[in-house]
């Protein structure tokens, strides 16, 4: 079995969290048809989750370009998946629109589980050790 080029790895995951970059561009400049869309879906809370979801989506997305703390930023935006699934395209609830939103996001949240079971490849700021550790004493 052949090794993937080292860039091939940096790409996918700037990929990847360019999806999530994009969504929250969406949010930032359309606060107010997202909100819609939440309250419509029976989300509670909806300016808090609204809030809370938009900064761990662009934390998460950052984190994820950048290689830097990928297992927290692919954490965050998994949890932004699963509510996204739960709320917005519940499988139980399954119609003709709603599926290919449903497995895009599943398909997803499989790709970030093999960067937080892989991690995120050389070329990222935790391969070269840039992000501090915490010790234990």
């Amino acid at each position: 079995m052949s090794k993937t080029p080292d860039w091939v790895e940096a790409v996918a995951r700037i990929l990847l969290g360019g999806l999530f970059l994009l969504e929250a561009g969406r949010g930032l400049i359309h606060p107010g048809h997202v909100m819609r869309e939440l309250i419509a879906a029976g989300v509670p809370g909806v300016p808090a989750t609204f809030v809370v979801g938009l900064t761990l989506i662009l934390i998460g997305s950052l984190g994820l370009i950048l290689g830097y703390r990928t297992r927290t930023a692919c954490i965050s935006l998994g949890i932004v998946l699963l509510v996204q699934i739960l709320f917005l395209y519940p499988p139980w609830n399954l119609t003709a629109t709603s599926g290919v939103p449903l497995l895009s996001r599943v398909g997803i949240l499989g790709g970030l589980l093999l960067i937080l079971f892989h991690g995120p490849g050389p070329i990222s700021f935790d391969a070269h050790k840039l992000v501090p550790v915490r010790r234990k004493l």
